[in-house]
């Protein structure tokens, strides 16, 4: 690369500036003569269509202005007394003389009206009776007009040219009536030369502007009342191809526009603004041609032209000068580049300028010492990093996605006795055993083709195989990494060898216990036979005592055998209560649900609970299916405290349900003296109770047994109320499923 010269490149930084700069002013430039020749254009095409339009409205206002008067002359010939009288008379009796005072009456008519060439008398059933003037120019008037004539004003009935004489004659007829009966028509031609004179006027059109009245006649030939100034005839016009502005006119468009489907005969583009007369049937066309209309525009442009050629070449100079000032220290900036990247890190770049370019010099200055801090900094941290991977126990190794080890650390060389070296760059199917030896390619292939994982994303326990050939079990954890677009797979590995060694010993361990806990149990259920045996013979034979001795015995013996019978009974209940609590929470054999509802009704009996004494179910525990055991267990154990511990004549226990996202929230409540607060852990545990136990027949194991089978099922049990409060139990159930714990007996 040269140093502090011209750039290298054949389309550089310097050729850039200055395009950039002729591309911006050519575009700015562009757009001001784009926009300012279009603001002109509008402006100047505006002003023109209204000019037309202002030009067609004026020639209709003169035109019916000219043919009103000439309507109006007539009108007044038509209503004067004398002529409509002479005419009836005529009419009537049909003789010389009323024909003489007919033309007499004729004559005074010419005679006052101004540019009237001739005055004409049509009979009620046609034909000309008399006249004043020039000779009818189109014979034949009086045959036709009378006949389509409607009562009304003076119309214009027709209109022609003489070409010989250059002028322009106008046809008006109007009805005669006498008495309210039609008595004839008049014919009045005009002199139509100052119609001509109006409407022929091309002043302020410029030089292709021209303005064109046209009727159209009953065969449906359009006929021209001015001449065309392109070229300068008057005559019919076909109507199907020659001047489709004069038709639309006549077809009663007002049209202002500037169109290409309104060109004149030439085929050029106008602008064009059209008027319709409905009275007279007459079409107005003012037009110009569109390229003579927009001349200024054009020389604007032209201008505008000059003014852009001359701005590029004044920013083609300044653009070579800037692009010398703005290259030369950003090529010492590359210059600078080009020594780094050989290897100098210590270069850096001169500040010649206080602008932008000497601020960029100064932060890629700042930028290489940032840089040169982050390398230092980041070999150390890889240096770390990489003493974190050699230190750790667990194996890290990296391959790529063809298998092939890209990294081994340490752990890895303990794990499997490789070093380092002599794996990376091999397949890591030498570190399994078979079958994962054969089958690996296989899995990463099909990722590859499906993206379907089976162990990357996750753990699992595998086998690996060490370098002296035996094997030993792993837990593995593969990752997916992507760097640089490119994919590689991390997995980290653990030697599970000691933990599955303490999981065979663990193994072994519970099979003693469960042994033990067999042999424990049956040793139980035959303590509990065994004692039992000798309380149910004390239990006969006192019963033989006191049926024996009745006669002999005062009141205070019989207590005391009564009180003998009593702890009889509380030690085989105690004994069937220590049973109950050593199976609690034994996997139970799989029941048909019940009506929970149902289940707590049929409690009652075996609880002994008095007749006058209310137990009330919620309904809504009839809507429960859930297995009979042990939750029949633990309704016993409650409602039979509630009923022990109530100590009132009547008495009322309710048991409500609350449903729960993951089960059931059941309530038993009593109206009884209730639990002090501080006692509502205590009466949970095994042997305890309140009350003494000469009052009561109580084991304490009630509420220690619920506890254990409602943990056993993951529930809580607790006690909502306090002393003088009576007493509500409420323990949570869950809904039966493969979710829950299995059920369980007691």
């Amino acid at each position: 690369m040269e140093r502090m010269g011209r750039s290298p490149y054949m389309f550089g930084m310097r050729e850039r500036i200055i395009l950039l700069l002729l591309l911006v002013s050519l575009c700015g430039m562009a757009a001001v003569g784009f926009a300012t020749f279009n603001f002109a254009r509008n402006q100047i095409t505006e002003s023109w269509l209204s000019q037309l339009r202002r030009l067609v409205n004026e020639q209709e206002r003169e035109i019916r202005l000219i043919t009103g008067h000439w309507s109006d002359r007539v009108l007044a010939l038509t209503t004067t007394d004398s002529l409509p009288a002479v005419a009836s008379e005529l009419f009537r009796h049909r003789t010389p003389e009323a024909l003489d005072r007919l033309r007499v009456r004729l004559k005074e008519g010419f005679d006052s009206v101004r540019l009237l060439e001739r005055l004409a008398f049509c009979g009620p059933a046609g034909g000309e009776l008399a006249s004043v003037g020039a000779p009818a120019a189109r014979p034949g008037h009086c045959q036709t007009i009378p006949r389509r004539l409607k009562d009304g004003p003076p119309e214009i009935v027709d209109l022609w040219f003489d070409p010989g004489e250059a002028r322009l004659h106008v046809l008006v007829a109007g009805i005669l009536r006498h008495e309210d009966a039609r008595v004839g028509t008049l014919l009045a031609v005009f002199d139509a030369s100052e119609l001509l004179a109006t409407v022929g006027n091309h002043d302020g059109l410029s030089r292709t502007g021209e303005i064109l009245v046209a009727r159209r006649d009953p065969d449906g030939t359009v006929e021209l009342l001015t001449p065309r100034r392109f070229p300068a005839r008057l005559g019919p016009v076909t109507p199907a191809k020659d001047d489709p502005a004069i038709l639309a006119a006549l077809d009663g468009r007002e049209l202002t526009a500037d169109s290409t489907a309104l060109a004149d005969t030439r085929g050029k583009r106008v602008l064009v603004a059209t008027g319709y007369i409905p009275t007279l049937g007459w079409g107005i066309v003012a037009r110009i041609d569109h390229a003579d209309a927009l001349r200024p525009a054009r020389a604007q442009l032209e201008t505008v032209g000059f003014i852009f050629a001359l701005v590029s070449v004044v920013v083609l100079v300044v653009g070579i000068f800037l692009a010398r000032m703005i290259t030369r220290p950003t090529l010492h900036l590359v210059d600078v580049v080009r020594q780094i990247m050989e290897g100098d890190g210590s270069r850096r770049a001169e500040i010649m300028s206080s602008d932008e370019i000497g601020y960029l010099a100064h932060s890629f200055n700042t930028a290489m010492d940032f840089l040169d801090r982050k390398t230092r900094t980041l070999e150390e941290s890889e240096g770390r990093m990489r003493a974190v991977l050699d230190t750790t126990v667990d194996g890290i190794v990296t391959i790529d996605t063809q298998g092939t080890i890209e990294s081994f650390n340490r752990g890895c060389e303990t794990i499997f006795g490789y070093a380092a070296r002599e794996v990376v760059g091999r397949n890591v199917r030498c570190l399994m055993p078979e079958p994962y030896h054969s089958a690996h390619d296989g899995y990463l292939g099909a990722y590859a083709r499906t993206g379907r994982r089976q162990i990357i994303g996750s753990g699992r326990e595998v086998s690996g195989r060490r370098k002296d050939g035996s094997t030993f079990p792993l837990d593995l954890a593969v990752s997916e990494v992507l760097l640089d677009k490119r994919r590689i797979y991390c997995g980290i590995l653990r030697d599970i060898s000691e933990r599955k060694e303490a999981e065979h010993q663990l193994a072994l361990t519970m099979d003693d216990l469960r042994r033990s806990n067999a042999e424990l149990e049956e040793y139980a259920h035959a303590a509990s036979h065994d004692l039992k045996s000798p309380l149910r013979a004390v239990e006969r034979i006192t019963s033989w005592l006191e049926e024996d001795l009745a006669p002999h015995l005062d009141e205070q013996n019989r207590e005391r055998m009564r009180k003998l019978r009593s702890r009889v009974r509380r030690m085989d209940q105690f004994l069937d209560d220590l049973m109950a609590y050593s199976r609690a929470g034994r996997p139970a054999a799989q029941e048909e649900p019940v009506n929970v509802g149902q289940l707590v009704e049929g409690l009652r009996p075996m609880v002994d609970m008095p007749e006058d004494m209310a137990l009330v179910v919620d309904p809504a525990l009839h809507e429960i299916q859930l297995p009979r055991m042990p939750l029949a267990q633990v309704f016993i154990n409650l409602l039979s405290n509630a009923v022990k511990h109530h100590g009132a004549p009547g008495g009322l226990i309710s048991v409500n349900v609350r449903v729960l996202p993951e089960g059931y929230e059941f309530t038993v409540r009593d109206d009884g003296p209730g639990i002090p607060k501080q006692f509502h852990d205590r009466v949970f545990e095994m042997f305890q109770t309140l009350q003494p136990r000469d009052q009561h027949e109580a084991s304490g194991m009630g509420l220690a047994l619920v506890k254990k089978i409602v943990t056993a099922r993951r529930g809580q049990v607790r006690i909502l109320t306090g002393e003088g409060e009576g007493t509500c139990i409420a323990f949570t159930w869950p809904n039966p499923g493969p979710a829950t714990t299995p059920e369980t007996e007691v």
